[in-house]
């Protein structure tokens, strides 16, 4: 009976230090959470005011220059070399990897774009300083040319819950969304480009047939570029203004979307009319 007694004795004792272990742990592994949560939140944040303050350098030189013009007189000039052209290339004297800088106006898409052919996806969980990043640099294919400039640009950025990066291209799904934000500006080092919204739509990197609006650079013939052309309006959740009637530049702009493990959701825009 003693014998018994003895043994449910030490069992008790061990089962209570089980539990307490285990409390321990789930304490250390809760406070754990919470401190990488915390960590990935200010950097996160340390990596959104890196970028406001780059939109804000670039937006005080712009008004400070006598030759600044009002957004309405740039956009009417399509295509040309502007005093906002000096603006990036002193940016770019501070990362020569940066080639040029995407806005949509009134969104948080205002942002340098990088370019690393030998490394395509360099910018991918790096910041404009080349240090590790949560959020990432937009940046171009590294298939893409800029003098002269491909028939199609790519630009990938990630879709971050706070907003930054391309989070908001998913907006286009809605279409008073496109309908108020219809122009997307690309300013290279050397000039000025203004394009229309074309397609939007969503992919599947699974799906051998997606990879086509992946693998579109630069157009071998005019048949080429206009299937391409045909198959994104074909493609698009709604139905733009604009016409596949003439050879125009593209830009391509993605992110992750949730709808598959590999979604990515493709915002397709056509360089604007000089007429």
């Amino acid at each position: 009976m003693s014998f018994s007694v003895h043994h449910l004795f030490f069992y008790m004792v061990n089962d209570m230090t089980r539990k307490i272990i285990v409390s321990i742990a789930l304490i250390f592994i809760f406070i754990l959470s919470i401190c990488v949560f915390l960590h990935q939140t200010s950097l996160k944040n340390a990596e959104k005011q890196q970028f406001e303050s780059m939109r804000a350098e670039v937006r005080q030189k712009l008004q400070q220059s006598e030759q600044y013009k009002s957004k309405t007189e740039q956009k009417q000039s399509i295509q040309n070399e502007s005093p906002q052209t000096d603006i990036y290339k002193s940016l770019s004297e501070q990362n020569s990897d940066m080639v040029g800088w995407i806005e949509i106006d009134d969104t948080e898409i205002s942002y340098p774009v990088m370019h690393t052919p030998n490394e395509p996806e360099y910018y991918l969980n790096r910041s404009f300083d080349k240090q590790k990043s949560i959020s990432g640099t937009p940046f171009a294919d590294a298939r893409c040319s800029f003098n002269p400039l491909s028939d199609n640009i790519i630009i990938y950025a990630h879709n971050m819950k706070n907003k930054t990066m391309f989070n908001q291209l998913l907006s286009y799904t809605e279409r008073d969304f496109y309908e108020s934000h219809r122009l997307i500006e690309f300013n290279t080092l050397d000039n000025s480009f203004l394009y229309e919204v074309m397609a939007v739509f969503y992919t599947d990197l699974n799906n051998n047939e997606d990879l086509y609006f992946f693998d579109f650079i630069d157009a071998q013939t005019d048949e080429q570029y206009n299937e391409f052309v045909k198959r994104c309006i074909d493609r698009s959740i709604y139905k733009t203004d604009i016409s596949s009637n003439e050879k125009a530049g593209l830009i391509t702009l993605v992110t992750c979307s949730y709808q598959s493990d590999d979604g990515r959701f493709v915002v397709i825009a056509k360089q604007k009319s000089t007429q």
